[in-house]
């Protein structure tokens, strides 16, 4: 065994020693020198829509008439809201049914909001010049003010009626 071990080891060391002949140089090759950062991409200006920006004006015209509506049924319910009496009489009855009035008022400005959110997804995916992109983006902001008031202060006046 150890015969075939002093006659092996020698031969595979010397396999390894490769004698003349053209072997390619080890230095950098000139596509290893680039740069791996990722080019700057500079989008292209965008003209401005004026349909777009109509569009979203239209759109928080009606959440904003909508909010005019919701404020007439909101003022109509708050008296008939103190004046309830207990769960199940007349007054409570008249109470419940101008807080629904008043939820059913909200409709156009919840409609105007997943309007101009779906014209925000819309956009999202197609180049938007960004005065309008931030226009759009204003309106829903204002659209989600108007809407989240308007969940709050029916939440009060929901919270103020005995419950059945």
């Amino acid at each position: 065994m150890f015969r075939i071990a002093r006659i092996l080891i020698p031969c595979i060391l010397a396999a390894g020693c490769a004698t003349g002949g053209e072997f390619p140089s080890l230095a950098p090759r000139p596509v290893e020198q680039l740069a791996f950062e990722e080019p700057i991409k500079v989008d292209p200006a965008v003209a401005a829509d004026p349909a777009l920006r109509g569009r979203a004006a239209a759109i928080l015209a009606q959440a904003r008439a909508s909010d005019g509506a919701f404020e007439r049924a909101y003022a109509r319910a708050v008296p008939l809201v103190r004046a309830a009496g207990e769960s199940g009489s007349d007054s409570w009855l008249i109470a419940q049914e101008a807080i629904s009035r008043a939820e059913a008022a909200r409709a156009g400005t919840t409609r105007a909001l997943t309007e101009l959110d779906l014209l925000l997804a819309e956009q999202s995916d197609d180049p938007t010049n960004q005065a309008v992109w931030g226009e759009l983006q204003a309106a829903r902001d204002a659209t989600e003010s108007l809407a989240a008031d308007q969940r709050r202060r029916l939440a009060g006046l929901k919270g103020s009626v005995s419950p059945q």
